[in-house]
């Protein structure tokens, strides 16, 4: 599996590395744009549409006030995958 790092597109000066991966924390290990802090967890969601990078790797606030995406995935990764919203 490979995970990409994601910066919006107002980041200027970054080049996006690319890893292979077999579970977060080596993605954790191998990308800048991936941390984990206090307060937050990781989610897998589906992008919904057709493309080689299938889900998103997304650090949300533990209160699910703040989100970010941080990386986007091929593969199968070891987190649950939500796909619709949460209630």
């Amino acid at each position: 599996m490979k995970a990409r790092e994601y910066r919006p597109a107002f980041f200027d000066g970054f080049e996006n590395k690319e890893c292979e991966f077999e579970t977060i924390d080596d993605i954790v290990k191998q990308l800048d744009t991936v941390n984990i802090q206090d307060g937050w967890h990781f989610e897998v969601c589906s992008r919904g549409y057709d493309t080689s990078w299938t889900y998103a790797l997304i650090s949300i606030s533990d209160d699910f006030k703040e989100w970010w995406v941080v990386a986007f995935l091929t593969g199968n990764p070891d987190l649950p995958i939500r796909t619709g919203h949460k209630k």
